[in-house]
């Protein structure tokens, strides 16, 4: 509590500069109106004037300097404490071991590098070696959770099953994207790449597969005639999707597709 002792009509006061809502002093003839939280006014003049302005000046600066402080104090607590939640949250879908969307990882990494980009210099170089750890942390959770979330993803590519032919365009696509995202990582190991390569030939060979069963279906009813038209389709399918896929490969023969269904 800050007080001062006064004398103002001749009578002496002890004004509690913490009930002063506001004041304005006028430097020309040195006058100080003043305004207390119970309503109540009085005007300074001449020596107590300064004194008492410049004391309330004083606190004021001292009390905004504070509540700046605070301020900080608390954004600060709340991004560390967001950001430190988000690391939770990811680790425990790690143990879980069933991410399959890498751009939680992406955002959270993002995230981190923002943490402390709009705090007072102060502020960040007293917490620079805090800021460092988490960051580091939260780094290193997102690359783990990028590499299961890609590995999940391509072993779904494997084994889901082909419903429409839009779901093997899907396929072919999620395989494409997470190769490019793991070869920019530096990441694509040999077999997730080769896994890539079996996922984006199993949607290739689908609909030449599917016309190869009718084909035997006939054959099993005795119709020959449908039988070598369905393989004949087959094949012309077989060349067309394994194209679009593989550019620059010829497609394998109707014949290994009809072997490795029999093996």
């Amino acid at each position: 509590m800050s007080l001062i002792r006064i004398i103002h009509d001749g009578i002496p006061f002890v004004i509690n500069l913490e009930l002063i809502v506001s004041a304005g002093y006028k430097e020309a003839n040195k006058q100080l109106d003043i305004k207390f939280s119970g309503g109540e006014t009085m005007t300074l003049a001449g020596q107590d004037a300064e004194r008492v302005w410049g004391l309330f000046s004083r606190e004021s600066e001292r009390d905004e300097v504070y509540y700046q402080q605070d301020s900080d104090d608390d954004e600060a607590s709340d991004d560390f404490e967001e950001i430190n939640q988000e690391i939770a949250d990811l680790e425990a879908q790690l143990t879980d071991g069933n991410i399959t969307r890498p751009w939680t990882a992406e955002r959270m990494r993002n995230n981190a590098k923002d943490l402390g980009k709009c705090w007072p210099s102060k502020k960040k170089k007293a917490l620079a070696e805090e800021i460092k750890k988490v960051k580091e942390k939260a780094f290193a959770i997102a690359d783990q959770a990028e590499t299961v979330a890609y590995s999940n993803t391509i072993n779904q590519c494997l084994t889901a099953a082909f419903t429409t032919s839009s779901s093997v365009t899907s396929t072919i696509k999620k395989l494409t994207e997470v190769q490019v995202e793991l070869q920019r990582r530096k990441k694509l190991t040999p077999e997730s790449k080769q896994k890539i390569r079996e996922g984006k030939e199993r949607a290739a060979q689908h609909r030449a597969k599917k016309k190869l069963d009718e084909a035997h279906v006939a054959k099993a009813g005795g119709s020959l005639i449908k039988y070598d038209k369905y393989k004949q389709e087959a094949e012309a399918i077989l060349k067309q999707d394994w194209g679009t896929v593989f550019p620059k490969e010829q497609s394998p023969s109707l014949t290994s597709l009809e072997t490795a269904e029999s093996a």
